[in-house]
């Protein structure tokens, strides 16, 4: 069995190609997936591309095309509160917060979809290996629960709506909902690991983001192989 990786952007795939063996790759004309090893593990990587859709789309074809011992969703993330620019967020949960389904009719929370869980549960296993490993390593990290929305949190009052309707979260990105809403309907298991790229708070920048994507990146990269190759086989 193999272990899949779904990343957003170029930036997210670029680490951990370069410091991986590739194998093959495929790609149906939308999407390459990357045959890569890691350590000993067999590793297939996607890029999905930025928002749900995108992010749906690729978690679904990697599922049907290979057998997956479990996902991980890694790549950046807006951070919420205290954290730092650089720390890491493992996923316990995701929702979405852009999705409304209230009304007088249906007792539905913020965020939740029809018939569906408000949030979407990550493999407890999988996170505290992944919290050991920060912790054995000294990396900064925090569990908590990912926001996601196909909206791009640049300003504090967006981040104050979300955070109104959708307290104690920890970050907020464009993807990790919708690949927990995938593994969870396809009872794969799933871990989510992001690094905090920008901080929105009152005096925020608006190139902070693009600043910081690479250094981000690499480091989110390095420290994602370095994980996978302690695995057994």
């Amino acid at each position: 069995m193999m272990i899949g990786i779904i990343v957003a952007i170029d930036e997210e795939v670029e680490t951990l190609i370069k410091n991986s063996k590739v194998i093959d790759i495929e790609t149906d004309n939308v999407t390459k997936f990357y045959h890569i090893v890691i350590g000993k593990q067999d590793v297939i990587l996607a890029k999905s591309g930025a928002g749900k859709v995108n992010a749906s789309m690729t978690v679904t074809k990697i599922i049907e095309k290979y057998n997956l011992k479990y996902i991980i969703n890694t790549g950046i993330a807006g951070g919420i509160g205290s954290l730092k620019i650089g720390s890491l967020v493992i996923g316990d949960s995701a929702v979405y917060f852009d999705v409304n389904m209230s009304s007088h009719r249906h007792k539905y929370k913020y965020g939740q979809v029809r018939e569906l869980p408000l949030e979407f549960k990550a493999n407890r296993d999988l996170v505290a290996k992944l919290y050991k490993y920060c912790d054995d390593k000294s990396v900064i990290s925090y569990i908590g629960t990912i926001a996601t929305g196909d909206h791009f949190v640049n300003n504090l009052e967006c981040l104050k709506n979300i955070i109104e309707e959708i307290p104690n979260i920890t970050a907020v990105d464009m993807e990790s909902a919708a690949i927990a809403h995938v593994c969870s309907l396809n009872n794969i298991p799933f871990a989510l690991i992001r690094v905090i790229s920008d901080i929105v708070t009152e005096d925020y920048k608006e190139d902070e983001f693009a600043l910081n994507i690479n250094e981000a990146c690499t480091e989110l990269g390095k420290r994602l192989i370095e994980y996978i190759s302690m695995e057994d086989e």
